[in-house]
């Protein structure tokens, strides 16, 4: 079968991208407390930056820098740019 799917081919599945109502739905019913603070600010960074699941886990605090207009991440890797 996997043969046949090889030269066939197949459509992959592909998740459904998190809205923006939608995120603001899941922030708004998250609560106060230090770990909600910091999941709340992991959902921001990677709805904003577009990152993947495994960009968003990938990231370290040295990989960001403050300046007075925002921050700037640094991206280690990536499924694109797999050598960093």
């Amino acid at each position: 079968m996997r043969g046949i799917r090889r030269i066939k081919g197949t459509a992959q599945r592909e998740a459904q991208a998190l809205q923006r109502d939608d995120l603001f739905l899941v922030l708004e019913r998250m609560g106060d407390c230090p770990i909600d603070i910091r999941d709340k600010a992991l959902l921001l960074i990677g709805f904003a930056a577009a990152f993947r699941r495994s960009e968003v886990v990938g990231l370290y605090c040295d990989d960001i820098e403050h300046f007075r207009q925002g921050i700037v991440l640094h991206l280690r890797r990536s499924k694109t740019d797999q050598d960093g």
